[in-house]
């Protein structure tokens, strides 16, 4: 599935045995210079884990650069959207979504 410059795999959980189904998994490649998808809510909770590269996010009260190795916890219903500076960008979201 492609967003914009972003390139997704939603619920990639046979490369992931330990997380649990009931929960959201995507990963997100995107190109140097490219845009994720266009700014919007989620209606659950999101953890962020930075795979590859930095990705720039914008959140309504903070603007902040994701870099390798680093996760951040998205609340439910926050408005966000992200960029890639000079280098690709790939990323896991794992939702948690209620049961």
């Amino acid at each position: 599935m492609i967003f914009s410059d972003t390139f997704c795999i939603r619920d990639v959980w046979e490369y992931f045995p330990g997380y649990e189904k009931s929960n959201s998994l995507n990963f997100y490649y995107t190109p140097a210079n490219g845009q994720g998808m266009r700014g919007h809510r989620d209606g659950y909770d999101i953890r962020v884990v930075q795979l590859l590269g930095s990705k720039f996010w914008r959140l309504p009260d903070r603007e902040f650069w994701l870099r390798e190795g680093e996760e951040f916890l998205l609340p439910k219903g926050t408005f966000h959207e992200c960029r890639t500076g000079d280098d690709p960008s790939a990323h896991l979201a794992v939702g948690s979504i209620p049961g």
